[in-house]
């Protein structure tokens, strides 16, 4: 199975699934998910402006070339105004293409009787299906509804609304089948490519952002990237975010923080500590570090010293035992045990 999968990722390369439906990104907004599955934290304004922040705006990243896309390069000549405006549009462009996909909890399944009826049993060997198709209805509202073979009528569960909706609303890029790359055993070639971006990309266009499967691809991917210590793979990536909010949730930030540690992100190393405390507001340290009002390297330290590990604590204590200008501006006289 793994040999037919790395074949097929051989030979279509270029375009093994749709690149150019995934740019168009499958966005939604705050608006579009008020009649959706619950909302996490991860859309709390200071959560979305921490990872924002962490996420970075590398625009030669941005705006890298996908495989399978080819385009001559164009050359113009501008004026300092035109060449500053086309500049800021890039900037706004960048961040419209750094927009998060959303978190949520799991939809819950349907099972929903409307009612029996012994007289229409045995009618027909086969389901027969309902199906709203107005234009007025959204995928989530329209009414869908089976009668079983038994007489029983009721609502259609998720997988049967997903199959219906595919069928009368096909949306760009979305395939009846779920693709084999999204497979745990696809995943797994995949991720030996460095190809995360490319699978979550594709989880976003294939699945709704509560379902089951659209869950199981990101932390599937997220554990790999944990796994390996390839978090700058998703850096100034619209997923960059969503694998700092697991990350956090799972408290699961150690590895992370030795990786921005020996790159020397330590403004990072302090918002994803920040991110650690928003997601986990009834902790203990979150308790400590509040009570004693710790900011910048105090609370990092604080941190390290309740959850993090000795590497880490002594790669902090060995910064700032060389202190910047920065450092000690971001440094509370405050100390915790």
């Amino acid at each position: 199975m793994a040999a037919k999968i790395a074949n097929s990722c051989k030979q279509l390369r270029p375009v093994k699934f749709p690149l150019r439906s995934l740019v168009l990104r499958t966005f939604y907004s705050s608006k579009s998910l008020e009649n959706m599955g619950k909302i996490t934290l991860f859309s709390n304004p200071e959560v979305q402006s921490l990872l924002k922040k962490l996420t970075g705006r590398n625009l030669d990243k941005i705006y890298a070339m996908r495989r399978g896309e080819f385009e001559v390069p164009s050359y113009k000549l501008m004026t300092d105004a035109e060449y500053l405006e086309v500049q800021h549009r890039n900037e706004e462009e960048a961040e419209a293409m750094l927009e998060m996909p959303p978190v949520m909890e799991e939809r819950q399944e349907i099972d929903e009787i409307i009612e029996e009826k012994e007289e229409l049993a045995q009618f027909s060997e086969s389901n027969y299906v309902f199906t709203d198709i107005s234009t007025s209805e959204s995928d989530r509202t329209r009414a869908i509804t089976v009668r079983e073979p038994s007489g029983r009528l009721r609502k259609a569960s998720w997988e049967e609304r997903d199959r219906l909706n595919f069928i009368y609303f096909p949306k760009p890029g979305r395939q009846y089948e779920m693709p084999e790359l999204l497979t745990d055993e696809g995943m797994v070639v995949v991720f030996q490519q460095n190809r995360h971006e490319d699978v979550l990309d594709l989880a976003c266009v294939q699945f709704e952002p509560d379902s089951a499967d659209y869950i199981r691809v990101h932390h599937r991917t997220y554990e790999d990237l944990l796994t390996h210590k390839k978090f700058e793979i998703l850096r100034s990536t619209r997923h960059y975010g969503g694998l700092l909010y697991y990350l956090a949730k799972q408290q699961k930030l150690n590895e992370l923080l030795d990786n921005m540690m020996d790159r020397e992100q330590w403004d990072d190393c302090i918002d994803v500590v920040r991110l650690h405390l928003l997601c986990h507001p009834g902790s203990e340290i979150t308790r400590r570090i509040g009570k004693n009002n710790l900011k910048g390297f105090s609370m990092l330290r604080a941190f390290l010293r309740n959850c993090g590990t000795q590497g880490t604590l002594k790669k902090l204590e060995d910064h700032m035992a060389h202190p910047t200008e920065e450092q000690n501006v971001g440094t509370s006289s405050t100390s915790v045990n």
